[in-house]
């Protein structure tokens, strides 16, 4: 895991010492090694390697650069960027070739960089069709004048660019090519934030991370998971290439799914282990992210089948309660662990108060360079890969993926009222029947429940039905129209999983458009700032078919992954195995609220913040505590780090 760097320009030269000045911003997901190369004075279709001090008067039209997390062959023959003898070929990649070798030249290649570099000398990007992997990789070809920008699957790997008049400058983070941008003049002091961004925060409320190739800034964009884009050298533009092959997303129908339960379950145990086999490879200790829950679970009983106990690091969080309580899930954590005979290292603050609540916040915000959601998974996920750099661990496994995989979300309240609107009798009441069982109160209750919003949602129809209470508040109180406008025409977007009858329908949205794009960017984020990198087994692209299994094999009798749960290694406690209920990865401060007069200042300080919407209305919110401050603190945040405006 890495930081990657690219600069192009027929117009301007940069001096490699600014572009390593750049690169160095990116330090923390590359502390290993740093190295630059660019483009020679005397052939333009070569590379010459730049010294780690760059000469003050070197500069050039082209200059390619990476930061090494050394996790695979950790000497320097995996140093990066990779080049061809001639030098006219070169690679600098982020990310992981988990099946590489497959593809190795010879059984004693370690690397999965080189195998990578071997790949695409041949067959150019048609090479990242065959990677199990994650990667945002910049891939040159300086004969034909092309340079290509790929970005895996699911999108695990952040790969931005800038392209404007010839000029392309992309890489890992924002932050780097601000820094270019800056110093080119091609930019003012404050990063303009985009309405589509913005709107999408104060919607969802998840960070905003794009899989449409928009971003939160006006000047940068994202290249979109599953995509690689050609740049042309010679006549200046940038351009969709071509998508990654991913036989299982385009028709996972064509694929074989055992319809007898036994076989089933055989079959997602052992394409599971493969994928935590794969995914425990490594050159450096990695470490297992342990919640108490099915998924992680399933993933450590795998490794305790698969390694021996002293290669295996559990690491969990403290999650807390609204009472200031840890929740159950540490326990099972705790159980899970002494079960299997493993430590379990725990990870809880040591300062719970507000102050330290919003020093986090702003710590996050530096490198996630995005609005944060304190209450999910960002505050653990930042911690515990903190707790695990200090032990000198470099890599992690976690459960992303498996809810939105194996059917972990309940759904079923909203999947009968979308089935009641499009008159789906059967279809509503099999689905009422399964929320009635996962839910905690009689039938009659439950009945009663049901109909009250069934009345609500009927009444609504036509309307927006996601914007309400505090959110809808919070888009009336901003009062800019062209925000209120853009809120408008996301909600259907956004929420339109809302409308799906069928579970495939809701997890396939959660897994491209939704839920997966949030915590994978959270998950890149808060671990490479600790230069650590996390890798998600239940999101092996081969699993994807499992989205397409029965809705009585995802979910039956209240329980949820009911396949995923069959299928779970024999060494895990029943008591694991069967809980019902999990809290989830929520916040590792007892404070979850913002009461102090420091943060009120905060915002008042934010040009940004009070810019969208009065003081007044800002101290309201405050001292009634609405979930809307907890949005504008991480707005006030951002403008507090990076300065922003639109």
């Amino acid at each position: 895991m890495c930081a990657i760097l690219f600069f192009y320009s027929k117009k301007v030269q940069l001096e490699a010492s600014k572009f390593k000045s750049a690169l160095n911003l990116m330090e923390h997901r590359g502390p290993d090694g740093s190295h630059i190369f660019m483009q020679s004075e005397s052939n333009k279709t070569t590379l010459c390697k730049v010294s780690s001090q760059p000469d003050p008067s070197q500069s050039s039209n082209l200059l390619v650069g990476h930061n090494r997390l050394a996790i695979f062959d950790l000497s320097s023959n995996s140093d990066q960027p990779f080049t061809t003898s001639d030098r006219s070929l070169f690679l600098s990649y982020n990310g992981e070739f988990y099946n590489f070798k497959e593809y190795a030249k010879s059984q004693k290649e370690n690397s999965d960089g080189r195998t990578l570099f071997q790949e695409l000398c041949s067959s150019s990007v048609e090479a990242f069709d065959r990677v199990n992997g994650m990667w945002a990789a910049i891939f040159g070809d300086l004969k034909n004048g092309k340079v290509y920008l790929s970005r895996d699957r699911y999108g695990k790997k952040p790969l931005y660019y800038y392209y404007h008049d010839g000029t392309l400058i992309a890489g890992s983070e924002p932050k780097s090519l601000f820094f270019i941008l800056s110093h080119l003049g091609l930019t003012s002091k404050k990063r303009k934030v985009t309405i589509d961004g913005l709107t999408r925060f104060l919607l969802g409320k998840l960070t905003p991370f794009s899989t449409n190739g928009i971003d939160f800034y006006q000047l940068i964009k994202s290249v979109a998971p599953g995509s690689n884009l050609v740049f042309d050298l010679n006549n200046p533009s940038i351009e969709k290439y071509s998508d990654v092959i991913w036989s299982e997303f385009k028709d996972p129908t064509s694929l074989y799914l055992p319809n007898n339960n036994a076989e089933l379950v055989e079959a997602i145990r052992a394409d599971l282990k493969d994928s935590i086999r794969l995914r425990l490879q490594a050159d450096t200790k990695v470490a297992i992210m342990l919640s108490g829950g099915i998924d992680s679970s399933f993933i450590v009983g795998s490794a305790a089948e698969l390694l021996e106990k002293e290669q295996i690091h559990l690491f969990t969080a403290h999650i807390f309660s609204s009472l200031g309580e840890p929740n159950a899930d540490l326990g099972l954590s705790r159980e899970t662990a002494k079960s299997l005979g493993l430590d379990l290292n725990e990870v809880v603050p040591n300062d719970h108060s507000e102050e330290s609540l919003v020093a986090t916040i702003l710590e996050i915000t530096k490198y996630m360079e995005l609005p944060v959601n304190p209450q999910l998974s960002c505050m653990p996920t930042f911690m515990l890969t903190k707790a695990m750099a200090e032990k000198g661990i470099k890599v992690c496994l976690d459960g992303i993926g498996a809810d939105e995989v194996f059917g972990g979300y309940s759904s079923h309240l909203h999947l009968a009222l979308a089935n009641a609107q499009h008159g789906s009798i059967i279809s509503m009441l099999r689905h009422f029947g399964n929320f009635s069982q996962a839910t905690n109160g009689s039938y009659a209750e439950t009945l009663i429940t049901f109909l009250k919003v069934l009345r609500r949602y009927f009444l609504k129809r036509g309307q927006h039905n996601s914007m309400v209470g505090a959110t809808l508040k919070l888009i009336q109180n901003i009062g800019d129209q062209s925000i209120l406008r853009k809120a408008n025409e996301l909600d259907q977007d956004l929420f339109k999983r809302d409308n799906f009858c069928t579970m495939t329908e809701r997890q396939e949205f959660d897994l491209m458009s939704y839920q997966i794009p949030y915590y994978l960017g959270v998950a890149d984020a808060c671990s490479m700032a600790n230069s650590v990198e996390n890798r998600s087994p239940f999101l092996d692209y081969r699993l994807i078919k499992y989205i397409n299994i029965k809705d009585q094999q995802k979910s039956a009798n209240g329980l949820n992954k009911i396949s995923l749960r069959a299928a779970m290694p024999n060494n895990i406690p029943e008591k694991i195995t069967k809980n019902i209920k999990k809290y989830g990865m929520g916040t590792s401060f007892k404070s979850r609220t913002f009461k102090k007069a420091e943060t009120l200042e905060l915002l008042a300080a934010s040009d940004f913040v009070t810019s969208l919407t009065s003081m007044d209305t800002l101290v309201k919110e405050f001292n009634n505590e609405t979930y809307s401050i907890q949005q504008f603190v991480s707005l006030a945040a951002l403008d507090e780090v990076y300065g922003i405006e639109l």
